[in-house]
């Protein structure tokens, strides 16, 4: 009997909390040092959080009904741990002074003669 409801609170997660997500992120901006700066927009990892909590809570209720096998759901949760995870080592593009095109190692400025 207790099936049925944890099945619904699974299910709520993504109903309930990416509305709510995409809501925060664009509609209020932050604000620091008397300056309020303007909401975000969608960016790569915001899109990363709302898939993993679509498909995560689909999964569990799958395989919670038998009809996703341990081992699909084993790897459907890797595969989606993986996703959400990559890119972590370098989430933030470098701001590197050095020239578009310019090999990586090579001076800000040709050296002066």
């Amino acid at each position: 009997m207790i099936k049925p409801w944890l099945e619904l609170a699974i299910l709520l997660v993504p109903v309930v909390c990416c509305p709510l997500i995409l809501y925060m992120r664009l509609r209020y901006g932050r604000t620091s040092e008397n300056k309020t700066i303007k909401p975000k927009g969608l960016g790569v990892r915001l899109i990363q959080l709302v898939a993993v909590l679509v498909i995560i809570p689909i999964a569990g209720v799958l395989s919670l009904e038998d009809k996703l096998t341990a081992e699909g759901a084993g790897i459907l949760f890797g595969a989606m741990a993986g996703f959400a995870l990559a890119g972590v080592r370098d989430p933030v593009p470098r701001q590197d002074n050095h020239q578009k095109g310019a090999p990586e190692g090579a001076p800000d400025s040709p050296p002066r003669k």
